[in-house]
């Protein structure tokens, strides 16, 4: 007794053809990394400024940057309810 399946396509027969739905689905990288790497860097930079400038445009490029995620954070946490 032998027993019949159904034949299954095979997806991966030639990879460059067409992407699979899971392929699809997946966002670009830069879509998914891009502004939390953005904030890094501007907290990174914040924190040095701040850290190293006593007045004037040290100061001011410090709360600029260190506020950014802040003001980012509340935009998409609070305000977009």
């Amino acid at each position: 007794m032998s027993a019949r399946r159904a034949k299954v396509p095979d997806v991966h027969a030639d990879p460059g053809t067409a992407p699979t739905s899971s392929d699809a689905a997946r966002p670009a990288w830069g879509g998914m990394w891009g502004w939390p790497i953005v904030f890094g860097v501007s907290t990174a930079i914040g924190l040095i400024s701040s850290l190293f400038s006593d007045g004037g445009f040290g100061d001011w490029l410090g709360w600029l940057t260190l506020g950014a995620p802040v003001a980012a954070c509340v935009w998409w946490g609070w305000m977009r309810r």
